[in-house]
């Protein structure tokens, strides 16, 4: 009898495992993957990367690249990243998007134009080739496409699209998560919500025992890419410079760690010179590395028509009144201000709508003390960066007080209340807790993110306008303190914010896991 049980099911087990393997270039299938043919049977994937900017021809993704304490060789910097074609993204809305291989290109596939039978079937990432054999490799491809499949490539007013090398700023917006992380997820070492020997292989015994592993095995990101910043670096087309995008200019850029960077060393920021070539024994050849492999983007040309050429020069008047080059964005003119002021407002003004505290009075007051400072904003150029840089402080200082008297203080209760609903409560109640402890922790993530924008905003005023905005905001929390609200905690809360808008300052950061840590203990 055991042995009728047991046969059956380890005869579905093989041929579940069988059957799962069936495509060897996508292991791990998912929705809304994009998949084009190549020779010899062989496929390639791609992921959709929207960035979440809408549908106009200028339309772009500002955020910054580097990192918190990351030096002159990652020190945080304004960059934007645009799409290649026009797709409606998850919420049904047209977006710009450029396709990214969901998976580093493996032997097989490389073999298939460069070796044909060479390595089939073989899911190792391709290593060991130079620069200019990936661009012959890419040519290859796009000539294959273009003669066997055009129709399957994707298209931007009618042309089809081609591949090419990611850039340094395409492949980093994709490593952090793109549109599909919030902002202080987007900012951190890496987008993952747990261990991250679940989703990438580094050196040591804990993960890759200093060996390149196949494609695919981990966990993806957020974004279904697989093996961003583990397993082996990758090369970009992009061209190293000291400041991403201005500077001496050196080789390529590769991004990501490997199978022989240690685990706390891997980040979506690090990214490292390759030379184009070396000298080996006194011969110079064409550099390739054990540790560097290739993943392919799907883009196209910007200029396809007339038609789009006369849409770009229409959209154009428009665009340029409010166009920053990237080292000005979180700057902006008047306006600019005022419209983030306004959506920062907004958010604040919905938090304490739907919260239940006695102090809500109080903060809704200081809300419409706020809308007064942001009309004025326009009126007198004297005052408008001190108003500016108040009214910024303000936000950022009455939001995280606000998060520490209504979410973090009521955690503990409202856990404690969860833990007796389990025991004792029925399945609503229960549900209707946990769900108000995520809300309340979601709202610390919020607020957090809002004192971020605060200090990218003050950055771009003087120093003294800053000074001049917290003297400014100091003297307020002083003399106009309405409602419930506490003076001296508020105060406390600004000099702490202070301190963290220094240290933004040089890194050119929020430290947010530091700043999260020190709101739960204040």
């Amino acid at each position: 009898m055991e042995k009728r049980v047991v046969l059956p099911f380890l005869l579905f087990f093989l041929l579940s495992a069988f059957f799962s393997v069936g495509n060897a270039a996508n292991p791990k299938p998912a929705a809304k993957d994009f998949i084009l043919p190549m020779p010899g049977g062989e496929e390639m994937v791609f992921r959709p990367v929207f960035i979440g900017e809408g549908d106009n021809p200028f339309a772009f993704k500002e955020f910054k690249v580097g990192r918190v304490n990351g030096g002159y060789k990652e020190f945080p910097t304004p960059v934007t990243v645009g799409g290649a074609f026009i797709t409606p993204n998850d919420g049904g809305t047209l977006d710009w998007l450029y396709y990214l291989g969901k998976y580093e290109v493996t032997e097989a596939q490389y073999y298939a134009l460069m070796g044909p039978g060479k390595k089939k079937g073989s899911l190792k990432p391709i290593t060991n080739i130079s620069w200019f054999e990936t661009l012959e490799f890419i040519n290859k491809y796009n000539l294959w496409l273009f003669k066997h499949a055009k129709d399957k490539l994707p298209n931007n007013d009618g042309i089809p699209g081609f591949l090419r090398l990611p850039t340094e700023v395409e492949w980093e917006f994709a490593a952090r998560g793109g549109n599909k992380v919030d902002k202080l997820t987007f900012d951190k070492k890496n987008p993952y919500p747990n261990r991250i020997s679940k989703y990438e292989w580094f050196s040591g015994f804990k993960s890759s025992y200093g060996k390149v592993k196949n494609i695919g095995m981990l966990k993806g990101n957020p974004l279904g890419l697989y093996d961003m910043l583990g397993n082996v670096s990758e090369m970009t087309c992009s061209q190293y410079m000291l400041e991403y995008y201005q500077g001496r200019t050196g080789g390529f850029v590769a991004k990501g760690g490997n199978y022989l960077t240690s685990e706390k060393d891997l980040r979506s920021s690090q990214r490292v010179e390759i030379p184009y070539y070396k000298s080996i024994k006194g011969k110079v050849v064409a550099t390739a590395q054990p540790i560097l492999g290739i993943r392919l983007v799907i883009s196209s040309p910007l200029f396809t028509s007339r038609k789009v050429n006369k849409g770009l020069a229409e959209a154009w008047p428009a665009y340029q009144k409010s166009r920053k080059p990237p080292a000005l964005v979180g700057g902006g003119g008047t306006s600019v201000q005022v419209a983030k002021l306004r959506k920062e407002i907004g958010k604040l003004r919905k938090q304490l709508a739907e919260a239940e505290t006695s102090a809500n009075q109080g903060l809704w007051e200081r809300v419409q003390t706020l809308i007064a400072e942001v009309t004025n904003l326009k009126s007198g150029e004297k005052n408008k960066d001190k108003n500016f840089a108040f009214a910024w402080i303000k936000v950022a200082t009455d939001s995280a007080y606000y998060a520490v008297i209504n979410d973090i203080r009521e955690l503990p209760y409202k856990e404690k209340g969860l833990e007796k609903a389990r025991r004792y409560g029925t399945a609503a109640i229960t549900a209707k807790i946990e769900k108000q402890i995520v809300d309340k922790k979601a709202n610390v993530n919020g607020v957090i993110a809002r004192v971020a924008e605060a200090f990218e905003q003050l950055d771009a005023l003087s120093p003294t306008s800053v000074d001049e905005g917290l003297n400014k905001y100091m003297t307020f929390l002083k003399t106009n303190n309405p409602g419930n609200m506490n003076p001296a905690e508020q105060i406390r809360m600004a000099k702490l914010l202070t301190e963290y808008y220094k240290k933004f300052q040089k890194e050119g950061k929020l430290n947010a896991d530091c700043l999260r840590r020190d709101l739960y203990h204040f």
